[in-house]
């Protein structure tokens, strides 16, 4: 069952639900006897119905069905997008699109109602840089987020944009071109990753050695990589053929001097890594914040992160300070600083500082 509560420990609604959602305009997606709704921040059935599946609201809209299809609501619980189709696969109000697909064909509408296209790709992927990879008669291409073709279908494979740059396999090979369709890596490449901080990674056999920049300039060649990361705040996560991770720059060195047993990539200007058996958090130089003492360190939220010893999890903040001690057998976060833990198979809720909020119950 599940319970939503206030950050004071007061319950909002009592626990009465198999599944529920996140509030996001004040609406939550929740499922009771077999049957999906949507309440209010009271509680209360918001719309009067129920459908046989609803997910959450995003940006006053979320993806629903009833017994004649799939389709997309409004935050008043009217169709916008009428529950005619198998699927919905895409929901994207920034752009004011939809994907939607009947019998393994992908068309796009926009969230007026307006068909865009007709249900004719074999693939539509969703917009980035404000292109789609669509696949018609077994070729990849990119159609706008108006319906148009922008880059005709002509590839084996593609990705999806980045950086105003999409890498795309041309007869077997992988290159990399602009909006234009103009090439800027020549497709010459066993494997080419994705752009990300305007650097992509390439090699022509095993392992990805070749450092590029989105006009195709080479930064670097000499290492070879078994496994990279995307960059984020300028350093990417590097595996070696000796499964040691570590961190390089842009530039393609090492940085820190130094390797890992694992490392995941920065954020917030820390990363988790692990030495030995053990997981601690550097910072952006490389200094131990948290020295390597916990069995496993799950990536940060809101400056928390669920910590693990001897098989059992709690938090601690970014310096490594417990704020809840590691007794539960699960332990996850909630929004709105609500953790959701797990003891004998109960579940409960209580509150950043370890506070309970939900006695745990089954």
């Amino acid at each position: 069952m599940r319970v939503f509560s206030t950050t004071d420990g007061d319950t909002a609604i009592a626990c009465q639900y198999n599944k529920a959602g996140n509030f996001s305009g004040g609406l939550a997606a929740v499922r009771k006897a077999g049957k999906a709704l949507y309440i209010d921040t009271k509680g209360q059935n918001a719309f009067g119905i129920t459908f046989i599946t609803g997910r959450d609201f995003i940006d006053g809209y979320a993806i629903a069905s009833d017994r004649y299809g799939t389709g997309v609501i409004n935050n008043s619980g009217l169709w916008v997008i009428p529950p005619k189709f198998d699927r919905v696969t895409v929901l994207d109000p920034a752009e004011g699109i939809v994907v939607v697909a009947r019998k393994n064909r992908y068309g796009l509408m926009s969230l007026s109602g307006e068909k865009l296209t007709p249900l004719k790709y074999e693939a539509l992927r969703k917009p980035c840089d404000g292109l789609m990879a669509a696949r018609s008669h077994n070729s990849w291409g990119f159609i706008s987020t108006m319906g148009n073709v922008e880059i005709p279908f002509r590839y084996y494979d593609v990705r999806n944009f980045s950086c105003n740059r999409a890498v795309v396999n041309e007869r077997g090979h992988w290159g990399a071109i602009d909006r234009n369709n103009h090439r800027v890596i020549e497709f010459k490449y066993g494997a080419v990753s994705s752009f990300s901080e305007g650097i992509c990674f390439a090699g022509v056999e095993r392992g990805l050695n070749i450092m590029i920049d989105t006009d195709g300039v080479i930064i670097s060649e000499k290492n070879r990589f078994r496994m990279l990361k995307d960059f984020s705040e300028g350093k990417s996560v590097i595996v070696d053929d000796y499964h040691d991770s570590g961190f390089i720059g842009r530039d393609g060195k090492l940085l820190f001097g130094r390797r890992f047993s694992g490392a995941c990539s920065f954020s917030g200007s820390t990363a988790v890594v692990k030495e030995g058996s053990e997981w601690g958090i550097i910072d952006d130089n490389g200094a131990w914040i948290v020295p390597p003492s916990y069995d496993s360190i799950h990536d940060f939220v809101e400056g928390r992160a669920v910590v693990g010893v001897l098989k059992h999890e709690g938090l601690a903040d970014s310096r490594g300070n417990i704020c809840i001690q590691p007794e539960f057998q699960s332990v996850e976060m909630a929004p709105y600083g609500i953790i959701r833990v797990r003891q004998n198979g109960a579940m409960g809720y209580v509150d950043l500082a370890g506070r309970e909020i939900w006695k745990p119950t089954k």
